[in-house]
């Protein structure tokens, strides 16, 4: 392939961002032609709405080769283009053919007007395509503006691109031409190059439009100068620039971005006078720049100019009616940006215009413009002075600043320049007649600033000038007590050689040396203590004096750990054994906060103080134990110090290291035969305190180095109950992995009247762990094999049936203190299962807490039901105790109750039946009214009349009476525990009424009118009875499993609906009344409220009777009664009846979610209310301690009734398939813990490091290497 051109193409940068390109002779320096190109690209940051560029979306490479001047093709998919670009191709060769390559986008910002065609006529019928946003959200008309191609704009324009359309943060094409308009050329520029071999030779043709840069002359480079750059371009004059060419084809030139501004403001940002020349300019009425416009900040473009120091800009504007006392949101005017920003040269040019204009600009005079504050009360003094800027000062000042003008906090100028460390503006401040002593919001004068911030200069001209040079702010600090907080050596010198007040003290009572101290600053301390020493008389005081928590410096010092400062001080005679008002020593200071290096000194200097108390009784090692410094009680440890001391709690430091967890300490602390059992007042044991606190490593280490675990408190809890209480599950299964576990678990503890074992507690809050004690409950050792017959399982049932197990008898009777009785702790203490019942003689509870262990509530088996433990309700060592207990006298007792229950029923019924036809009537004899029965006896002998008549009266009399005497017994036994059960009560009531229903005999004919009278009465009655009987039944029936799960449906339906009725109610009361209120006269049904009620609970089953009440022939109801009822139907019959259902059905889908669980509690309650009704000599009687299962025997027959013989069922139990939930559940439970301990090491991790910082801090300081990013930290934590 032929060379096409001996010119390179390169691009340079004008101004701002972007890079234009230049035609540059062959023959040209080496320095101006472009490399050849690179088979590597590289990324040149930017976007072009932004000013940067990329790669992705402009092709350009590091050399500045484009496609369009010779570099190579790229295929990029990120290069911005629609879905029907043609993509560049990677790194081919350029030729003219393969032009046709490039996107939409890409050939608008090269400039080639032929592949824009080409494009334009694809999408002639798609305009929206012309308009499609890129990635970088601009169109192909923002980079036709964007590089100034005027032949690809004017080809887009016609094309029916919009000139509106709106890219990046919202900007049009005339925000781009405004900001990117060339002002070292003032042209707009086409590049037209060949296509092909026949016009490669051809010049490119270079379209200039001069643009006049000023108010009347053009500065600008012309015509000539412009072709002398590019000799063989050929310049056309006539050629419109694009700002006018956007204009012209209806671009808004009052339009802004996101942020509202304006083309203007772009224009004046960049300082662009011939953009700000020609939208000035703009003469359609229609389309009239406003030059005031504010953008979102409330700042307007000559707001801009003026801060970004645009001078020319800024008078174009201000000549062409910019305002200049306008402000932004924060009441900033353009002069105090000039006076913030780079504008300093803006800002004097503006006031030595208006100076020559007589001093005034409209109606504000010079010096109102020069004190306007902003919205923090800064005037363009305080701007110009932190800005350091010294000669806007000089001219604010010169023409009328007030040199003590405030601005908010009252700081004056003297203030910014006394704290940026300026001494020539404080001089020029001075000069002006700045006040010296001006005191601020926290009444800190300008040598307060300058000392705070080590100004040293500024504080030798400030002396010298005579300020105060003991000063109190607010805090009663000075400016000496400031530099020596800061540690700034030279200032404190300076103020000390003009003989600063070394006595005063600031508002917390604080010496210039416990500052020092505080704040670890080394070399001022020492020259401070130089300076006092020279004071004999003082010295010991000053060196001692304290702070308001009686503090002296070397407690500040000991606090912190600043090892040097605590040498120091005391190599000065600094006391060591003295308290503050916590009665803490140095030493104790040093050891709460972990500082052993600092105790060591001080040790050194005076070992007697190692076992001094605090306030609390606490001795150095308590306090290092509390806060887990093992290092430090190795040392004290090591150098003396008692290891068993008490404090006003009677805890040891084990206490304390047990109590706050620390296992370390701990160990190190039994390392040195610390006492391991040691009780406090309360008796309780480290061991105890650990359990109570969830440190399970702790008691690990103390149950490991032998602590006892038998030992109660004053309360009668032992370790394991403070576990469960505190729902410390890793604690508690550490605890019963220990082999005096059965010890732990017999144990009691009353609460208020409830009494408490370890096994409630765990059913309770702990149910997984209760499940593992479960497990320990069956003994498993065996001679054979698991799958032989012979093979045998052992339950143990003391601990979820333990009414009458005698584990500490007089714990309740008795303040039960502590250890149990020998004698329990012995029969306690066996190690294997197999033992973990023995008969034993003990003494019974005592009488009067004996029936709360009886209680059907504190049963360990009703509370699984209560709290709904499915999992252990089902574990083979409960079902067998439930079966057990069934099968010895529950059974016996509930199928015998039902039985007479049974029978007392049936003849009941059987005497409402026969006696109904019986009862007297009146009827009208001879026209008069006589009572007489309706049949005799002997028309009904040979009949079952006379049997349930004669004999079932009897048979009823006999059973109710014997019932109730059954019913007193149950209330003897029970007392308030039977009176609590509504379910007795109505039992009573049935026999009763029973009783008193078949009292009468009606076997005679009278003519009585007495017997009529009782006829109404006696049908009440029986009525009544005989529902209540059948609805006994039904209760009876509920504790069947298989059916009484029906019951269970019911009874929950009809508490829902109980707690709905008072809404159904309201609705009855509703409709019913206002029934009534309509049609009431007319239909009996509705004659009262009543019935009127009544009806309306019919009529919302459907029976609405509308044929009677509103076709009848004749009869027109009322208007609102049509309403009504239409509500009516809606409402009641729709609405609340389906909300209802929707809710019953909710209650039974609940109920057979949990069928297993409620058909095992059922079974609880049936066998539990049994024995709760039988005396308790009798139930003691049947009470089992273990029991020996075979569960590989085929007992088909025993299998029928009870599925616990099973040993799948029991390996199952042993070892439970988890489902999904409990997977996820145990997994999720592993991430935490993990989390957690992640925390607690990244905690430990930080403490370390912060460490390792301060401990670099203090080699800096002792290096005396200056650190010079001061306000930059390594760790941000």
């Amino acid at each position: 392939m032929k060379n096409k051109s001996s010119e390179y193409n390169s691009t340079l940068e004008v101004y701002g961002y972007r890079k234009y390109r230049r035609i540059v002779p062959s023959n040209s320096p080496r320095m101006f032609r472009a490399a050849p190109p690179s088979p590597r690209r590289t990324r040149i940051d930017s976007v072009a709405g932004t000013g940067t560029t990329n790669y992705g979306m402009d092709g350009v490479y590091q050399n500045g080769l484009t496609p369009a001047n010779g570099g190579p093709h790229l295929n990029n998919n990120n290069m911005g283009g629609t879905t029907g670009d043609i993509k560049l191709e990677e790194q081919v060769p350029y030729n003219g053919l393969q032009r046709e390559k490039l996107s939409f986008h890409q050939a608008a910002r090269y400039g080639n007007e032929m592949i824009v065609k080409k494009y334009l006529q694809k999408y002639k019928k798609r305009s929206r395509k012309i308009n499609k946003l890129n990635r970088q959200e601009l169109s192909a008309l923002h980079y036709a503006v964007r590089h100034g191609h005027m032949g690809v704009i004017d080809l887009l324009v016609k094309g029916r691109a919009n000139v509106n359309v709106a890219g990046s943060d919202g900007a049009l094409p005339i925000h781009f031409a405004a900001k990117y308009f060339r002002k070292d050329k003032h042209v707009a520029i086409t590049m037209n190059t060949p296509l092909d071999e026949d016009v490669a030779d051809e010049k490119p043709i270079l379209h200039v439009a001069a643009v006049k840069s000023g108010f009347t002359t053009a500065t600008a480079a012309g015509v000539e100068q412009v072709a002398e750059l590019l000799p063989d371009a050929i310049v056309n004059e006539e050629v419109e620039d694009v700002i006018s060419y956007l204009l012209h084809h209806g671009a808004n030139i009052n339009a802004g971005d996101n942020y509202n501004q304006t083309p203007l403001n772009y224009a004046a940002i960049k300082g662009n006078i011939e953009a700000i020349t020609l939208l000035i300019n703009w003469t359609e009425t229609e389309n009239e720049i406003d030059i005031g416009m504010k953008d979102t900040s409330g700042a307007t473009p000559l707001h801009n100019a003026c801060g970004n120091g645009h001078v020319q800009a800024a008078k174009i504007l201000l000549l062409s009616g910019a305002e200049l006392m306008s402000w932004d949101n924060e009441h900033m005017n353009p002069l105090h940006y000039a006076a913030t920003g780079d504008g300093s040269k803006v800002l004097r040019e503006i006031i030595m215009d208006i100076e020559k204009g007589g001093g005034m600009w409209r109606d504000w005079s010079l010096s109102q413009i020069i004190n306007d504050k902003n919205v923090e009360g800064e005037s363009l003094l305080h701007l110009a002075v932190a800005n350091d800027d010294y000669r806007t000062c000089c001219l604010v000042i010169e023409k009328g600043a007030d040199v003590n003008l405030c601005r908010d906090g009252f700081i004056t100028p003297l203030h910014l320049a006394a704290t940026s460390g300026s001494v020539e503006i404080c001089k020029l401040l001075v000069a002006s007649k700045a006040d010296l002593e001006a005191q601020n919001e926290d009444l800190q004068t300008p040598l307060h600033k300058a000392a705070r911030n080590n100004r040293t200069g500024v504080v030798e001209f400030l002396l010298s000038k005579g300020c105060d040079i003991n000063a109190y702010d607010n805090e009663n600090q000075t400016p000496l007590m400031l530099a020596v907080g800061n540690g700034h050596k030279e200032t404190v010198e300076i103020l000390l050689s003009h003989d600063a007040d070394l006595s005063i003290v600031d508002l917390y009572e604080k010496s210039v040396i416990f500052c020092a101290a505080e704040e670890n600053a080394i070399e001022v301390l020492k020259l401070l203590l130089e300076k006092t020493k020279s004071r004999e008389n003082d010295f010991e005081v000053m060196i001692n004096q304290v702070d308001r928590f009686e503090n002296t410096p070397l407690h500040a010092a000991s606090l912190h750990g600043y090892i040097h400062i605590v040498s120091l001080l005391l190599d000065y005679g600094a006391d060591i054994d003295v308290w503050n008002d916590e009665d803490n020593t140095p030493l104790h200071l040093a050891c709460i906060h972990g500082n052993k290096k600092v105790a060591k000194i001080l040790l050194a200097n005076k070992p007697s103080i190692i076992n001094d108390e605090d306030e609390s009784g606490n001795t150095p090692l308590h306090l290092a134990a509390l806060n887990g410094h093992f290092k430090i009680i190795d040392m004290l440890v090591d150098q003396g110090a008692s290891v068993d001391p008490r404090n006003i709690l009677q805890w040891t430091p084990l206490d304390c290291a047990a109590a706050k967890g620390f296992k370390k300490c701990v160990k190190v602390l039994l390392e040195y035969d610390a006492p391991i059992d040691p009780c406090d007042i309360a008796r309780t044991t480290p061991l105890h305190l650990a359990c109570q606190e969830g440190h399970d490593q702790v008691v690990s280490v103390l149950l490991k180095e032998g602590a006892d675990i038998t030992l109660c408190d004053h309360s009668g809890k032992n370790a394991l109950d403070m576990a469960i209480e505190k729902s410390h599950k890793k604690v508690a299964k550490v605890l019963l992995g220990h082999k005096e576990w059965i010890t732990l678990m017999r144990n009691r503890t009353k609460y208020g009247k409830v009494i408490r074992s370890p096994m409630r507690q765990l059913i309770t809050k702990l149910p997984d762990v209760a499940h593992i004690v479960l497990n320990k409950c069956m003994d498993l050792t065996n001679t054979v094999t698991p799958d032989d017959p012979d093979y045998k399982v052992k339950f143990f049932y003391e601990f979820i049936d333990d009414t009458f197990c005698d584990w500490n008898p007089d714990f309740m009777d008795s303040q039960y203190l502590g250890h149990k009785d020998e004698d329990t702790r012995s029969i306690a203490s066996q190690t294997t299962t197999t033992s973990l019942l023995k008969d034993a003689d003990a003494n019974q509870l005592t009488r009067k807490n004996q029936h709360l262990l009886q209680l059907k509530e504190n049963h360990p088996i009703y509370l699984m039901c209560k709290h709904k433990r499915s999992n252990l309700l089902n574990h083979p060592l409960v079902l067998s105790l439930i079966y057990h207990k069934w099968q010895n006298f529950g059974r016996l007792v509930f199928y015998s109750k039902f039985a007479i229950y049974f029978i007392f029923l049936l003849f009941l019924t059987g005497y409402v039946l026969v006696t109904k036809p019986l009862l007297p009537r009146n009827v009208a004899v001879n026209g008069t009214s006589a009572c007489i029965k309706r049949a005799t006896l002997a028309d009904k002998e040979a009949t079952l009349t006379f049997m349930f008549h004669h004999i079932g009266r009897i048979v009823v009399l006999v059973l109710a009476s014997l019932q109730l005497l059954l019913e007193l017994i149950q209330l003897i036994n029970r007392q308030l525990s039977y009176v609590a059960d509504l379910t007795n009560w109505m039992e009573w009531l049935i026999y009763l009424l029973a009783i008193f229903f078949v009292r009468e005999d009606y076997d005679w004919v009278t003519t009585s009118t007495s017997l009529c009278q009782l006829d109404s009465y006696f049908i009440n009655i029986g009525a009544l009875t005989i529902f209540l009987a059948w609805i006994d039944l039904l209760l009876f029936i509920q504790k069947f499993p298989s059916l009484g799960i029906y019951v269970v449906m019911f009874t929950d339906v009809t508490k829902t609906f109980l707690k709905f009725s008072i809404t159904f109610i309201l609705f009855v009361l509703a409709f019913g009344f206002s029934f009534f209120f309509l049609i009431g006269d007319k239909f009996l049904t509705f004659s009262n409220t009543g019935r009127s009620f009544l009806k309306t609970i019919v009529m919302m089953i459907g029976e609405f009777d509308y044929d009677n009440i509103f076709s009848e022939a004749g009869y027109k109801p009322p208007t609102a009664t049509w309403i009504l009822f239409f509500f009516f139907v809606i409402i009641m019959t729709i609405l609340l009846m389906n909300l209802m259902v929707g809710l019953a059905v909710d209650d039974i889908k609940g109920v057979l979610d949990m069928a297993v669980l409620n058909r095992v509690a059922m079974q609880v309650h049936l066998v539990l209310d049994v024995e709760k009704s039988l005396p308790k000599t009798f139930r003691k009687r049947y009470v089992i301690k273990d029991k020996i299962v075979y569960p590989n025997r085929d007992f088909r027959w025993i299998s029928l009734i009870s599925h616990i013989t099973k040993m799948d069922e029991i390996n199952e139990a042993l070892n439970p398939t988890k489902s999904i939930q409990e997977i996820v559940a145990e997994h999720t439970g592993s991430i935490r813990d993990s989390v957690d301990s992640l925390q607690k090491e990244s905690k430990d991790t930080k403490k370390q490091i912060r460490n390792i910082e301060q401990m670099l801090e203090r080699l800096l300081k002792h290096s005396n290497v200056n650190d010079n990013d001061d306000d930059e930290q390594i760790w941000d934590w």
